[in-house]
């Protein structure tokens, strides 16, 4: 679930990369939510080329998460 992942960034040292195809997915998720800045690779042939990259939790983010 996105939010389980949301709620782990809260805790993470960010920038923080993903190459597991599930948590790219979810991040892909969280940011067209507006709840994360991250890069999300363009997917080729069902995978993407490189990481996500994770840089922050936005303002929106961290209401989700009830820490603002």
């Amino acid at each position: 679930m996105p939010m389980k992942l949301l709620a782990e960034l809260a805790q993470a040292p960010l920038p923080r990369a993903f190459e597991d195809l599930d948590d790219i997915e979810k991040i892909r998720v969280l940011k067209a939510h507006g709840h994360v800045e991250a890069n999300v690779p363009t997917w080729r042939f069902g995978f993407p080329i490189e990481p996500a990259t994770v840089h922050a939790i936005t303002a929106l983010g961290r209401r989700a998460l009830g820490d603002a």
